[in-house]
């Protein structure tokens, strides 16, 4: 619809007519000429301009006649496409009329002659002269008369249509919509009715409401037909046959609005016939109007009806009609011209075209040929000419170089040009500021000496002050403000005094309270380039210069004083942040320790039943061989055997069940690229058994446990280097779907039968021998027990347990035998929460990665790619990916609902170009991509002959061209303005320059004098920069380049203004490590390179010079904890002896150095230090919890599925060892089938169970000296909390003790709660004691327990499972003392203390557990 607006346009108007009083004057003949003017403005050109003669020729010198006259003929000019004469025409009314509604009306002429011709730069200048006028005119409308205000109406809706069209052909969509505006608002103040005809044809084009739109214009399209209006019948005509091409919206209009189909479709003729003659008839009413661009285009839309329908031949026969009159045009008018009058369908020269009339002196006509070239490239296509197809493509392409928006760059050559003029003028203010300051100078020059003084004196105060601000900074504040408080105190010590009695306040105004009244800010610049704070001073007396400098000079070192003091700030916080995330890991830690122990006692349980099953099997063994009572005697027993397995079945069941809960999956979203980092390290052992390792950039982020990703990678990676011969290669990548992302380890191993797969996938529990068999290149060396991936399976069930998005979670296995294999599992997609809160911040910002974009340019390379092939087919499948992952680029940056379509639909990246979505960087990466891909899909539809396609793929390319790409032209004319601009500055500049030089030689001895004065104390202040921009803001660094890079900035700055050779430093930078050394310059120059100076002066702490008066070695010390510390010493080697205010200098320098760096050197060094120790901690007690939480997840794996697998077994083999007993069924089939059942039993058992022991060899244990009297007071707490909790009223005492212990504290913490559990599920209230016996290798505690005593068969068994511990209700008890064994028992395998044991007895006192410990 936007396309079809340009089809409109060109309805130009001889908008006319006089403002002001002398309309009065016209003749009544005058008077009847102009109405009989305005009706053949849209009936006949030639009668049109027949009328402006007549007019013309009896104006009798009457300007505003002339005026009318002339716009007519421009007019008519214009229709005729005679545009030089148009513009001579218009321009002379602009220029010489004295009615301001003709200018108007010329100017609005004038905008559609650029409009026709694509002069863009030009159409700007005369729109903004026409809304000038219409402003001007708007403030005296009370003064018109009704005629008067009847021709100003008419130019204004012209302008709005005019503009409309124009802004609609270049897709400025915001400025089209204010036309639009302009237009509404206005058509309802007129009276004539062509004209309302013509306005409601704009608005009705632009109607988004297909029905809408074609009920309004074939509504117009009569009532013009009605009125004899030939031009704007033809131009709905157009419109029509615009909308109608496509057969969808041809059958919904003769669906929907029958009374209008019929009415413009009066003949009852075919679509195709009725189409056509929507189009023919429209190029013969141009025809017969006389307006020959419009004709050239009803031409072009007449082909593109035939091609719509098939009809490639006439569709060539209309285009070549429209070529020919393009070329009739140009011999025409430019007749020597004989490149632009040979226009081909079979060649093109359009570059011919890119110049303006400014240019070459020629009104071109790109539109025409875009259209021409547009229609013939889809004929050609028709036909089968590809290539005479490709040439018309390409000359279309070409084309649209002329038809783009410039004007923004005319504006900055105008602004160039008036900067020219505002440059001689600043120039001359500034050579006459000049002359006043060298004036002023010299007169300044008698009171120098009297400052000399004054200044030094303020520069010692400013030293003083820098130095207290490093040195004094505080390591811990608790903001900002409190900081800035301090700092204020600080400079209020060393400067207080500098202008009398003086104030300084950082970052905070003075309150009313301050009686100074001379106060000052001084905006303060931060690292990071942020200014946000002032330093605030008050003073006794006015500032001077000279003290004015002085504290100007010290606002950068308080902000860098802010900054640094922050750091230390941010350093504490840091490491506080990282104590509190270590002591939640410790948390967690405990908790899997725990966790860990009670899996350990489930497999203590697992390992208890293996002897049984040992007896079961011999037994069936044995009864082969016996018969009669033996064998019915072994079948009992047998039987009795299997209720033991039964009994420990039902504690590990009930164990289970009663901690289901516990073992919790820690979900969080994190970046698979942390994963995908530490297998890449694994990535030097493959290289060394011959195998390659590839890992793949992932940008996904999962939602899932991190710790149980890292061992699922982990274990698919060995499993694959493991079955990958040498020279094969191992992959990892990650794969991104809609709700999940895929992780995949592909190799190039000996691969697995389809078999095999199904048995890992299918069987929960398989026995990994049998896997691989028959596979001869299968090394059975290197099978394992299978543990790995049956882990693997069990982590993804317990996701997929979990419900929710885990539903999503599963594995599979791609495999060929002898090709490799592919082993992959999905995660949940999540979201990393710093991204989240970048897009908030930041919503265009880039959430989106570079990555996408590199993919859409390679798809985008592909599809033309596939062009050039002939492949166009698979261009399209290009192209849809391509889309695709524009659009998730789009979802990703911005979120919204507006994406891409690829044949039809809206032309969303319009809309992101209209609302900026995109950043300026990444309009190469974006709008450059969805260029390529419209284009080479058009190309791909033209040869399918896929005609919505093109056309919609056509209108997004040819659209989004135009407002992507800027005239190079106009680009190179503003290069060159302003390169013009430069060089004249220069140039006057130049001359201002040899001006001066006669002032300067005036005043050069006081210039010389006052740089040398002055020198040095730039210097200083120089070097007091440059030392702090080197020892500030770099995090971490080494202290040996941060003392060479100190030294050497020193060196260069005093180097050649003071003749200083070398500079050297040595720093203590701990009290038992040794000096750091650092020196620059020429090393020869010194006497000494032991540094035998610096090491005296560091011992003496006095200044020393050498003997020959060219050593100078001064003490570094500051002020810390209120006493001075002397730091190290510095060594300046002159090259010629140095004067008083020399070595003044050097001793402030030394002053200053001595603050910086023992700041970062020793204050901010040792704080990172610390900060990298605390870090290292919190890292290793992460990965020890994340090593127990997977070996929790795996036993937690294996113990359920041993609990769901071999419940069944033992209460089978017991009926049948039962039914054998007493007679019924044959033995040896029983004694069969027992074997059987014991036979898979046991392998399914040994299984597992070595999977979960295997777990138990890798033990997480920290031992350590502990006191016991602690551990002691750990558990009063905790009984008193077991009180409290169950409303007891025990008494639990303890003796005190000083024994130490090693071992693991939590562990020790976990034994004592587990004894108390089970003693307060003891009834009845009494007392509790804890008592320890310090022996020479260990401690014996006892846990003494009053209110009871325990039999002594029970004593026997209470540290081993058994079926004491399944109570009545069916409920498992006492299971607390198996986690108490299993605690000791640890004990004595990792420290190594033999003889640690636990016991229960009774006494006197009640019962009594003990148990020892390992000092």
């Amino acid at each position: 619809m936007g396309r079809a607006c340009k089809y409109i346009f060109f309805l130009l108007l001889a908008t006319t007519v006089a403002c002001s009083s002398s309309h009065d004057d016209i003749s009544p003949v005058a008077e009847s000429l102009c109405t009989s003017l305005f009706s053949e403005r849209y009936c006949n050109v030639a009668r049109l301009d027949s009328v402006a003669d007549e007019i013309a020729a009896i104006s009798d010198g009457n300007n505003e006649l002339i005026s009318i006259a002339d716009n007519a003929s421009a007019y008519a000019a214009m229709m005729n496409m005679d545009y030089s004469a148009a513009e001579r025409m218009y321009s002379a009314v602009i220029e010489d009329s004295d009615c301001e509604i003709e200018r108007l009306a010329a100017d609005v002429g004038m905008m559609m002659v650029c409009y026709r011709t694509s002069e863009n730069r030009s159409f700007f200048d005369y729109r903004a002269n026409a809304m000038a006028r219409m402003k001007r005119i708007n403030e005296e409308t009370a003064l018109l008369s009704d005629g008067d205000m009847s021709r100003y109406m008419r130019a204004r809706i012209e302008f709005g249509i005019v503009s409309v069209c124009y802004f609609s052909n270049l897709s400025m969509q915001d400025e089209k919509m204010r036309a639009l505006e302009f237009i509404s608002k206005d058509i309802h103040r007129s009276d004539e009715k062509a004209l309302k005809l013509y306005a409601e044809m704009i608005l009705a084009n632009n109607v988004s409401d297909a029905v809408e739109r074609l009920k309004r214009l074939s509504n117009g399209a009569s009532a013009a037909k009605e009125e004899g209006y030939t031009w704007l019948e033809s131009n709905y005509n157009l419109l029509l046959a615009i909308s109608l091409r496509d057969s969808t919206i041809m059958q919904m209009f003769k669906d929907t609005l029958p009374a209008a189909y019929k009415l413009v479709n009066d003949g009852g003729l075919p679509d195709y016939e009725f189409l056509l003659s929507l189009a023919t008839r429209a190029v013969d009413g141009f025809h017969s109007f006389g307006d020959r661009y419009m004709m050239i285009e009803a031409l072009a839309v007449s082909a593109s009806c035939n091609i719509e329908y098939g009809f490639y031949d006439e569709a060539l026969y209309f285009v070549e009609d429209a070529l020919g009159e393009v070329n009739g045009y140009y011999k025409e008018y430019y007749p020597s011209r004989q490149e632009l009058c040979l226009n081909s369908l079979f060649a093109y020269n359009e570059g011919v075209y890119s110049g303006g009339i400014a240019d070459s002196g020629v009104y071109n006509i790109p539109e025409c040929m875009l259209s021409i070239r547009r229609e013939a490239s889809c004929a050609f296509a028709g036909i089968g000419d590809i290539e005479a197809s490709d040439i018309n493509r390409n000359a279309y392409i070409e084309l649209l170089e002329t038809t783009r928006l410039n004007k923004h760059l005319e504006s900055r050559m105008s602004w160039l040009e008036e900067s020219a003029y505002e440059m001689d003028f600043l120039l001359l203010l500034t050579l006459i500021l000049l002359a006043a300051v060298l004036i002023y100078a010299v007169r300044s020059s008698l009171s120098y000496r009297r400052h000399e003084s004054l200044y030094s004196d303020c520069l010692r105060q400013l030293q003083k002050g820098c130095r207290k601000l490093l040195s004094s900074l505080p390591r811990e504040v608790d903001s900002k403000e409190d900081l800035c408080l301090q700092l204020s105190g600080i400079l209020n010590d060393a400067m207080g005094d500098i202008s009398g009695r003086t104030c300084f306040s950082v970052a905070v105004p003075f309150s009313d309270d301050v009686s100074l009244e001379n106060r000052y800010q001084f905006a303060m610049q931060y690292i990071g380039g942020s200014s946000e704070d002032s330093l605030f001073v008050a003073t006794e007396y006015p500032l001077i210069r000279e003290k004015y400098s002085v504290v100007a000079m010290i606002v950068p070192y308080v902000a860098v004083a802010i900054d640094e003091g922050m750091r230390l700030a941010d350093i504490c916080d840091e490491r506080v942040r990282v104590e509190e995330e270590r002591n939640a890991y410790l948390i967690y830690l405990a908790e899997h320790k725990r966790e860990n122990l009670l899996k350990r006692v489930s497999v203590s349980v697992v390992s208890a039943m293996r002897p049984f099953m040992d007896r079961i099997t011999g037994e069936l063994t044995a009864l082969g061989s016996v018969s009669g009572n033996d064998a019915r005697r072994k079948l009992l027993y047998i039987a009795e055997l299997t209720r033991k397995l039964d009994e420990f079945n039902v504690i590990l069941e009930r164990w289970i069940k009663m901690r289901k809960g516990d073992m919790n999956l820690q979900i969080e979203n994190f970046a698979l690229s942390d994963i995908f980092a530490i297998i890449l390290k694994s990535k030097p052992l493959l290289e060394n058994k011959g195998i390659s390792l590839d890992v793949k950039p992932a940008d996904s982020v999962v939602k899932a446990d991190k710790a149980l990703t890292l061992f699922m990678v982990n274990t698919l990676v060995d499993n694959a280097a493991k079955f990958t011969p040498q020279g094969g290669k191992v992959s990892v990548e990650s794969i991104e779907y809609d709700e999940c992302v895929e992780i995949a380890v592909t190799d190039t191993g000996i691969g697995l039968s389809q078999h095999d797969i199904d048995r890992i996938l299918g069987e929960k529990v398989y026995n990994a021998s049998e896997i691989g068999k028959g596979n001869e290149s299968l090394d059975q060396k290197k099978k394992g027990g299978g543990f790995g991936l049956m882990n693997c399976k069990g982590i993804i069930e317990k996701y997929r347990k979990s419900g929710g998005i885990f539903k999503v979670c599963s594995m599979g296995i791609e495999s060929r035998q002898g090709e490799g294999s592919r082993f992959s599992f999905r995660l949940p997609k999540g979201v990393m929460r710093v991204l989240l809160m970048l897009l908030m911040l930041f919503p265009v910002s880039v959430s989106a990665s570079d990555d996408i974009l590199e993919r859409v340019s390679s798809y985008a390379d592909s599809v033309y790619s596939c062009n050039v092939r002939n492949d166009y087919e698979t261009a399209f499948v290009y192209a849809e990916r391509a889309i695709a992952l524009l659009n998730c680029y789009y979802r990703e940056c911005v979120g919204g609902s507006d994406t891409l379509s690829l044949m039809s639909g809206n032309a969303n990246e319009l809309k992101w170009w209209r609302d900026e979505l995109f950043a300026d960087s990444l309009i190469d990466g974006v709008y450059y991509n969805i260029l390529d891909v419209r284009n080479e899909i058009a190309v791909a539809s033209l040869a399918l002959q896929r005609w919505a396609s093109y056309r919609y793929n056509n209108h997004v390319y040819t659209t989004l061209y135009r407002l992507a790409h800027e005239d190079k032209g106009i680009s190179e004319r503003y290069v060159q303005a302003r390169t013009a601009l430069n060089y004249r500055s220069a140039a006057q500049a130049f001359l201002m320059f040899a001006l001066l030089i006669v002032i300067f030689y005036i005043v050069v001895t006081y210039v010389r004098n006052n740089i040398i004065r002055r020198n040095n104390e730039r210097m200083l202040l120089k070097v007091n920069e440059r030392v702090l921009q080197a020892a500030t803001g770099a995090e971490r660094a080494d202290a040996r380049q941060l003392l060479q890079a100190i030294v050497d900035r020193i060196f260069e700055c005093m180097g050649e203004n003071m003749r200083i050779g070398r500079v050297a430093m040595m720093l203590r930078v701990g009290n038992d490590e040794k000096p750091i050394v650092a020196e620059s310059g020429d090393t020869s120059l010194s006497g000494r390179s032991d540094n035998i100076y610096m090491l005296g002066v560091i011992d003496s702490g006095e200044r020393l010079v050498s003997p020959d008066g060219m050593t100078h070695v001064l003490p570094l010390s500051v002020n810390s904890a209120e006493e001075q510390t002397l730091v190290g010493a510095v060594e300046f080697v002159a090259i010629r002896p140095l004067i008083e205010d020399e070595i003044l200098n050097l001793e402030l320098v030394a002053s200053y150095t001595a603050s910086v760096a023992y700041h970062a050197l020793v204050r901010v060094a040792g704080s990172y230090e610390a900060l990298d120790e605390i870090e290292e901690m919190a890292e290793r007690v992460k990965h020890e919890e994340n090593r127990l939480h997977v070996q929790n997840m795996v036993l937690d794996n294996c113990l359920s599925v041993l609990k769901h697998e071999t419940v069944y077994y033992p209460s089978r083999i017991r009926d049948i060892a039962e039914q054998a007993a007493v007679g019924s069924g044959e033995k040896m089939d029983a004694v069969n089938s027992m074997k059987e059942l014991m036979d898979y039993y046991s392998s399914i058992f040994g299984i597992l169970g070595n999977c979960a022991r295997k777990e138990l060899d890798d033990r997480c244990f920290a031992a350590s000296r502990v006191g016991l009297q602690q551990l002691f007071e750990d558990a009063a707490k905790y009984a008193a909390r077991l009180c409290r909790k169950q409303g007891r009223n025990i008494l639990f005492s303890f003796e005190p003790t000083a024994a130490q212990v090693c071992v693991d504290k939590e562990l020790i913490a976990f034994l004592l709660e587990s004894l108390l559990d089970a003693a307060f599920k003891v009834d009845g209230d009494g007392i509790l004691q804890l008592r320890a016996a310090d022996s020479e290798d260990e401690v014996k505690v006892e846990l003494v327990d009053n209110r009871y005593e325990l039999a002594s068969e029970d004593a026997a068994e209470l540290f081993v499972p058994t079926e004491r511990n399944i109570a009545a209700d069916g409920s498992i008890e006492r299971m607390e003392y198996l986690v108490v064994r299993e605690i000791i028992r640890l004990h004595e395998d990792n420290t190594g203390h033999r003889g640690s044991r636990v016991e229960a007895r009774s006494d006197v006192s009640g019962t009594v557990i003990l148990f020892t410990l390992p000092k």
